[in-house]
């Protein structure tokens, strides 16, 4: 990604531009090229865990007992990853506390053919079987 590679060159290119900041204070707060350096090491740590990204694809279904089982439409693979978020209200629990794409549960293969799960959430991380309502979110791989 872009916007990647260039966080990861940002310490590299200071060089006389960044000479006029300051460094840390006598508290012993890092100077910016510390800075740098440390979110560089976190965004490579990040790109590292994710792998790159191919694709996004737009994901909506509605909740019927906690859950929703999607494939129309999309192309899964086994590090597929959805981020769900209601569209409207949800209804019919009283301790809805998110929702969730556990991606163990992927079935891989394209449109029809590969599926994912999306599930209602209670308060307390156990799955909230009497959630119903609609989504939209992405799925990217």
């Amino acid at each position: 990604m872009a916007i990647i590679a260039t966080q990861k060159a940002i310490p590299a290119d200071l060089g006389v531009g960044g000479a006029h900041l300051a460094k840390g204070n006598a508290a012993g707060s890092p100077d910016l090229p510390t800075l740098l350096g440390d979110h560089k090491a976190a965004v490579e740590a990040l790109d590292a865990a994710l792998g790159p990204i191919t694709k996004i694809q737009a994901i909506s279904g509605t909740l019927v007992g906690g859950t929703c089982t999607i494939n129309a439409g999309i192309t899964v693979t086994a590090a597929s990853r959805a981020v769900p978020v209601p569209s409207a209200p949800i209804t019919g629990t009283t301790n809805f506390g998110g929702l969730a794409h556990l991606h163990a549960s992927n079935v891989v293969g394209g449109p029809g053919a590969g599926s994912i799960i999306i599930r209602a959430l209670g308060d307390d991380g156990a799955q909230d079987v009497d959630a119903a309502g609609t989504f939209h979110g992405l799925l990217y791989n």
